[in-house]
């Protein structure tokens, strides 16, 4: 284990480096206080906290994240919402036994599902006060304190009694006492015009009423900074800023047969600074509007077998939903009579050392990066969740899978942390897809669409699919479903890619824009059938679906990341359209139309 300084050194230096920082708005908490009262809790439960003939805490962690919420949203020219909140919330992770053993790693079903009676006050994600005092949070980290304490360890003998009757297979010690410290990297807060950005949210949402078919609009603007504070029993005592900046628009309508048809467009950005200019967003909303126009006139398509090509945006999107979250190590729990949840994206677990890829694409972490390609970052990462310093890491090399994100939670086949746990769990942060120098299978994005047609005449198809935007899962189920009274086709089915902008590509050049298309059976495994690539690399900022379930971590359910990825072409994909039977559309026309 690392050397470190006492607890009460890097507080200093830490509140030291606060206090220098013209900040551009004031910390929605007072850091010092926050500070001092997580270290002398933290000390006295060390020193007390025990059960009668029960074993004491060996490590207690205590992590509070303060957040600044700003939310505009409009509609049709109208503004909608516009919220201004700070909210503070704290979770306390409590390890009993030591570092090879503890209560970690165990799923119990009868506490996951009914609750401990011990187990009366919540410790993860507990929201406590915007402006917490000395003695108030004393007092939250103490009721906290004391619940994971006793579950702790209530699961610890539980653990240790299924243990007790089972051959253990994995010996794998369940948490890690070495690592690289990180520092402090708190950031001052810009602050946004509110004013200002109304306006602008309402201009765009406008732009929807020059297209009488459209039923449904809707823009959000979001500014989140949230700080995020970490102390442990080891010494541990930094902080670090998050910030993370989207604007999101959708807009629906219905087809003759009644299928919900939406176009969404979204950008998201570090700060409100970093975000595009005003013309560009409402260009954006009405070419959205447009394609939904031309969707209407166009039939379904028929079930399609064959190449597809993934260009811009829809490359990088393709990776982050299919293949980048796989990329994070997760541990299978010991489970309490053989009940237990299978974990989600955990197709690599097992593939290290294995191809992943077509050997021509190499794949990296970069969590330092603020930019990347010259457009700045959402998933910077300077230091985690657990105070570790993050590190860049070469992830897939020449198609094979050579390392995972971790935390310091180790794995069979990863056992040190790279400084990736966010929300709980480990996560993406930056993640660099591109092909390797002077690889043979790399060409420019005409080469990739006459190769593409080749493919389309060996087999005998009368077209190939260009997809140049996906359906982000986020605005699925946050804007796209509530909009459409949960009748959009695609929310049915997890495993489905829908697609927002795909169109078929005939031999003579045509394009035909497709309406309610969505890409089937697409796994981590398909991404060795690409073929070709361009060198041409797209940025996608986004909001990632935690990894790990947040039920387990308590962390939050989407945490921004960023992807950047060139075009691809995969020589095999299915493309289907829902079967789903909708309501019936309205009896009369649109009062708008038929004012017309």
């Amino acid at each position: 284990m690392m050397r470190r300084l006492p607890i009460y050194l890097l507080l200093a230096i830490v509140v030291g480096t606060l206090s220098s920082t013209n900040t551009t708005q004031a910390a929605s908490v007072d850091t010092a206080t926050v500070f001092s009262a997580m270290r002398d809790e933290l000390n006295r439960s060390m020193g007390q906290l025990r059960l009668e003939n029960l074993a004491k805490p060996y490590f207690i962690q205590y992590n509070l994240r303060s957040r600044t919420s700003y939310d505009i949203a409009a509609s049709f020219g109208s503004l909608v919402e516009s919220t201004h909140r700070t909210y503070n919330s704290l979770s306390v992770q409590v390890r009993v036994g030591d570092y090879t053993f503890d209560n970690s790693n165990f799923f119990d079903v009868g506490l996951s599902f009914f609750g401990s009676s011990d187990d009366e006050e919540s410790f993860k994600n507990r929201t406590i006060a915007a402006a917490p005092t000395y003695g108030g949070l004393r007092r939250q980290l103490w009721l906290t304190t004391d619940a994971a304490y006793k579950q702790a360890v209530e699961l610890y003998a539980k653990k240790q009694a299924v243990l007790e009757n089972k051959v253990r297979i994995d010996t794998t010690h369940d948490f890690l006492s070495e690592y690289e410290e990180g520092s402090s990297d708190l950031q001052p807060h810009p602050k946004p015009d509110i004013k200002a950005w109304e306006k602008r949210v309402v201009e765009i949402s406008s732009v929807a009423k020059e297209f009488p078919f459209v039923t449904g609009c809707k823009v959000n603007f979001e500014f989140l900074p949230t700080d995020m504070l970490v102390v442990n029993s080891e010494g541990v005592a930094v902080g670090r800023t998050d910030f993370f900046t989207g604007l999101e628009i959708t807009v629906m309508t219905v087809s003759k047969e009644g299928m919900p048809l939406a176009q969404t467009w979204s950008t998201f950005a570090p700060t409100p600074a970093s975000m595009p200019n005003q013309d560009h967003m409402v260009a954006a909303v009405r070419s959205a509007c447009e394609k939904l126009e031309q969707q209407l006139s166009v039939e379904l398509i028929e079930p399609y077998s064959g190449p597809v090509l993934f260009e811009g945006q829809a490359a990088a999107q393709v990776f982050a939903q299919a293949f980048a979250p796989n990329l994070a190590t997760q541990r299978q729990p010991l489970s309490d009579g053989g009940f237990s949840t299978p974990p989600r994206f955990s197709a690599f677990q097992n593939k290290i050392g294995g191809r992943v890829l077509p050997e021509f694409l190499q794949v990296k972490a970069e969590p330092k990066a603020r930019t990347l390609f010259g457009t700045p970052t959402l998933g910077y990462l300077a230091v985690d969740d657990e105070g570790v310093q993050s590190e860049d890491v070469s992830l897939v090399e020449a198609g094979y899978l050579k390392n995972l994100l971790s935390s310091r939670v180790p794995t069979r086949r990863v056992r040190e942390s790279n400084g990736h746990n966010r929300g709980g769990a480990a996560m993406l942060s930056n993640i660099v897809v591109q092909p390797i120098d002077s690889a043979e299978h790399v060409a420019t994005k005409d080469s990739l669409v006459q190769r593409m047609m080749q493919l389309c005449a060996d087999r005998e198809l009368e077209y190939g699919i260009v997809v140049r935007n996906i359906l982000d899962r986020n605005m699925l189920f946050t804007s796209v479903y509530g909009m459409s009274n949960g009748e959009y086709p695609f929310t049915r089915d997890g495993a489905a890619l829908p697609l927002v902008a795909a169109y078929k590509v005939y031999a003579d050049g045509r394009e035909e824009l497709l309406r309610g298309a969505e890409i089937r059976g697409i796994a981590a495994q398909s991404f060795k059938d690409i073929i070709l690539s361009t060198n041409d690399i797209h940025v996608l900022n986004y909001l990632a679906p935690a990894i790990s379930s947040p039920f387990v971590t308590g962390g939050p359910q989407y945490l921004g990341a960023t992807v950047c990825a060139p075009d691809v072409l995969f020589e095999d994909l299915e493309i289907g359209v829902s079967e789903n039977e909708f309501s019936r559309p309205p009896l009369i026309e649109n009062p708008l139309t038929e004012s017309k």
